[in-house]
């Protein structure tokens, strides 16, 4: 059974080291700090985050997410799955 319930979406251009150059992503995601976890999770990773935005379900504009929201000090931030457990 499919589930209809809408979902938000962050949607961000990156960099990769793997070689993608402004490459854009797109997750789906439960709320804000969802997204802002993926965001920090690419960052670790080596990506150069360009732009991002987050996407409320049934909206049809996107609200910036300034580098500020992610660029926090990864050791004092809990990641979602820890919040949420």
């Amino acid at each position: 059974m499919e589930n209809d319930k809408a979902t938000s979406q962050v949607k961000f251009y990156a960099d990769t080291e793997q070689g993608g150059a402004n490459k854009l992503f797109t997750f789906p995601v439960h709320n804000y700090d969802h997204a802002i976890d993926i965001l920090m999770k690419f960052k670790r990773e080596g990506a150069k985050i360009r732009a991002a935005f987050f996407q409320a379900p049934g909206n049809n504009f996107n609200v910036k997410i300034t580098s500020k929201a992610y660029d926090k000090d990864e050791h004092l931030h809990k990641t979602f799955s820890e919040r949420k457990g």
